[in-house]
């Protein structure tokens, strides 16, 4: 297959890659250098920060920039000495840029020189940036040089960065310097003194959080959560109780962070009693997400009510919850299944299925002599899902009688997925019914037939009037060994009729061969936006470095969403 061949020469192709991006470096055209630079980033290799680190010497801020962000998305550690001095930018911007690239890398390995950049004659700014960068690890070398810090400064922005470190790494010892600054004139300073005095047990400490938590100024409030979300403790649970239920939502969705300090036994409860009194949106969100991951019936009622919304992001959140409990719930669903609503009925035949508890077969299959479409529908998805091979023979019999095209897809498709190998005469009929997805499914049911019939059976549907079934039949001659199928695409790329082309162009993205590319690239040409946005879409499915900077140059163009382009990037960098 491709996908193996590919693997055995990644260093041969990386290195030609490599090669090609540097052409583009060394280009005289400076928006062709920068998507050059850009695409670096997309494809995260390390090995390309060398070639990166010499452009560094540009006069161009922008080009500077933009290779600054790009080692941080390489994250070769020899890039680090380069990226520290440009905190002390004099342009605002590119040591912003530093800044953030900086914070991708393990600073680990390079303490030291974090430490000798971070002396006490740099600018208070840039110091407290620096200390960020390494106030996350537990190291003797950093605690001892916070401590010296703590001692010799009196910028309030980098004392709450040195006592944020002993919020994240109690130190006992360091007591008596923790209470002078308690008493401190800026009440944030003193805040974070406190915070670390109660890491180590003090309850006077604690006691002065318990009132800041309720203090009317909702800076100090918000602060205070941020403080404790460092490094959450048990004792902190009456603060975080306090905070989640601030009037301020900010805070509200800040104190979500505490839930970890709270037992199974109490955070439940009240995560149920938050989702009960929470209107805001974005933080209800956030609490079904927790409460997804309790995996307990206790939600289940929650999640129920979900299902009853017409949003579809809901009902997923719906669904997906009482999936998560599992064998738990099955019972729960059955015994209160009769006298579910029809539509809170449709859902659980999905949910059950996706469970696959074997007690609910007998639901499943009264579901499936049912009238109404959506339960049977349903049920014969859920049968599908728990992998019930024996009842491939039962969904055989149902399409001798079934009508519905909808319903003959759907068992079309439950029938190739549970025998595995459908037989072939009871399957070709099908190709020739008058609704699409039925055609469609059968295609995909025959491709599974080891059968040299299939060839001639499926090759004359490139040209059916369906673009799924063309689709459909394009890629699985190829997935049975029809190679020449990509040739044949690339000639109905170039068709008049746009859908036949945007079935081409979709098609070559779900076989997925970096063959086709140039004929794709070519695509990007297209005037028709069903064919430029599937030639989009195969181009970010192959994943092939020769089409990124034309990618990025499409994003410029704006015929579609820069998000669509984002999650493409997205997928070239996680390759």
């Amino acid at each position: 297959m491709p996908e193996i061949s590919a693997k055995k020469n990644e260093p041969a192709k990386t290195s030609r890659v490599h090669e090609m991006l540097k052409v583009g470096l060394s280009s005289k055209n400076k928006a062709e250098k920068l998507f050059t630079i850009k695409a670096m980033g997309i494809l995260r290799k390390p090995e390309f920060s060398d070639s990166l680190v010499d452009v560094l010497s540009s006069p161009d801020p922008e080009i500077v920039e933009s290779v600054i962000e790009t080692l941080g998305k390489l994250g070769n550690p020899n890039a680090i000495k380069y990226l520290l001095p440009y905190l002390f930018d004099e342009i605002p911007e590119i040591a912003d840029v530093a800044f953030k690239a900086l914070m991708c890398f393990n600073m680990r390995p390079v303490i030291p020189s974090v430490l000798k950049a971070a002396s006490n004659d740099k600018p208070p700014t840039v110091r407290k940036r620096l200390l960020s960068l390494i106030t996350g690890i537990n190291d003797p070398k950093v605690a001892g040089a916070i401590t010296d810090t703590l001692g010799q400064t009196q910028d309030p922005s980098i004392l709450i960065e040195a006592l944020s470190y002993f919020v994240k790494f109690p130190a006992p010892d360091k007591s008596t310097i923790f209470k002078m600054l308690a008493g401190s004139n800026n009440w944030e300073v003193a805040m974070y003194a406190d915070l670390a005095l109660s890491r180590i047990g003090d309850e006077s400490a604690r006691s002065k959080l318990k009132k800041l938590a309720k203090s009317p100024a909702s800076p100090m409030r918000h602060s205070l959560v941020t403080g404790l979300n460092k490094a959450p403790m048990v004792q902190d649970r009456e603060i975080f109780e306090i905070l989640l239920r601030d009037p301020h939502p900010a805070i509200r969705m800040a104190a979500l962070g505490g839930f970890d300090a709270f037992p199974a036994s109490d955070r439940q409860p009240l995560i149920l009693e938050l989702l009960g009194r929470e209107k805001d949106e974005a933080i209800r969100v956030a609490l079904y997400d927790r409460a997804i991951k309790e995996k307990s019936v206790l939600f289940f009622s929650e999640f129920q009510k979900l299902l009853t919304l017409s949003n579809e992001a809901s009902k997923d959140r719906g669904r997906h919850g009482i999936i998560e409990m599992g064998q738990m719930v099955v019972e729960k669903i059955l015994n209160g299944f009769s006298k579910m609503t029809l539509e809170m009925k449709e859902q659980m035949l999905l949910v059950l299925g996706e469970i696959g508890d074997r007690k609910a077969l007998p639901t499943l299959t009264t579901a499936l002599s049912s009238k109404e479409r959506w339960l049977k529908l349903n049920a014969i998805s859920g049968i599908e899902r728990m992998r019930e091979k024996p009842f491939a023979a039962r969904f055989v019999e149902m399409l001798n009688t079934e009508t519905d095209p909808w319903i003959v897809a759907t068992l079309i498709s439950a029938i190739s997925h549970l025998e595995g190998q459908p037989e072939l005469e009871s399957m070709k009929k099908f190709l020739s019914h008058q609704d699409g997805r039925v055609r469609a499914n059968a295609v995909e049911a025959i491709s599974k037939v080891k059968s040299p019939e299939v060839f001639s059976i499926l090759e004359p549907l490139l040209r059916d009037g369906n673009d799924r079934v063309r689709v459909n039949a394009s890629v699985f001659l190829w997935k049975l060994g029809n190679h020449s199928i990509i040739d044949k695409l690339s000639v109905m790329a170039k068709e008049p009729s746009k859908w036949v082309r945007a079935s081409a162009a979709y098609a070559l993205g779900e076989i997925g061969d970096h063959e086709p590319v140039p004929v794709l690239l070519e695509l990007l040409n297209d005037r028709e936006d069903v064919v430029y946005r599937n030639t989009i879409e195969a181009l970010g499915k192959i994943k092939d470095a020769r089409s990124i900077i034309p990618l990025l140059k499409e994003k410029e163009n704006k015929r579609v969403a820069p998000e669509v382009f984002d999650l493409i990037f997205k997928s070239f960098s996680e390759n």
